[in-house]
């Protein structure tokens, strides 16, 4: 709320001998007027990235008087409560965007922030997405090793059990010297998770 003051001046009287340098006595009056402003929409959050699942707090830190406020989450979901939480579904950039008004001077105001929300996705790798080809083979064969539908991975680190091991990513290829049942390890990561498969081959 800010307040500003505006001083008038009056000449009790004003005389041949006022223009001689001399006055009568002024009498000052002072009238205070109080504006009310005008509502300007800001926005915080308690996180603007996060990782699948993902419940963001949204906070109203709007300046001036307002009374009203309608929330735009980028997603098709809206809110009209002060400080909302939401949560996103799918990965991806998203635009919020809040809008205030007040009420009792039907004035509004609006904040946009574009691509202000960050969602990551997860990794849903199962052991069912590892495959190798063949599924037994021997000492003369190269075997092809995939791993798929498993989400954004951003580095691969595979084991093959025979104490060499490759940081490529889908799909890599090994042979081996010795026939024997190895343990095939594969790790993977994103910013939002690390997870191991593990299967067996069998080299004869």
């Amino acid at each position: 709320m800010k307040r500003i003051w505006i001083i008038t001046i009056f000449a009790a009287a004003v005389s041949a001998a006022f223009l001689a340098a001399s006055c009568d006595e002024l009498i000052t009056e002072v009238n205070e007027v109080t504006l009310s402003g005008y509502p300007e929409a800001k926005i915080i959050v308690d996180t603007n990235t996060c990782c699948l699942p993902c419940t963001i707090q949204f906070y109203d830190n709007s300046e001036g008087p307002h009374h009203e406020w309608l929330w735009d989450f980028g997603d098709g979901d809206t809110s009209i409560i002060q400080d909302p939480s939401h949560s996103y579904g799918q990965a991806g950039k998203y635009t919020v965007v809040l809008t205030i008004t007040d009420t009792v001077e039907n004035n509004d105001n609006r904040e946009i922030r574009l691509n202000f929300i960050t969602v990551k996705d997860t990794l849903y790798v199962t052991t069912a997405n590892l495959a190798f080809s063949p599924l037994t083979g021997s000492i003369v064969d190269t075997f092809t090793f995939s791993a798929s539908d498993f989400g954004t991975a951003k580095t691969w680190f595979w084991d093959f059990g025979d104490g060499t091991s490759s940081a490529s990513p889908s799909p890599v290829t090994h042979p081996y010297d010795s026939a024997a049942t190895y343990e095939i390890r594969l790790t993977i990561t994103n910013d939002c998770d690390s997870i191991d498969i593990v299967d067996t081959l069998i080299v004869i």
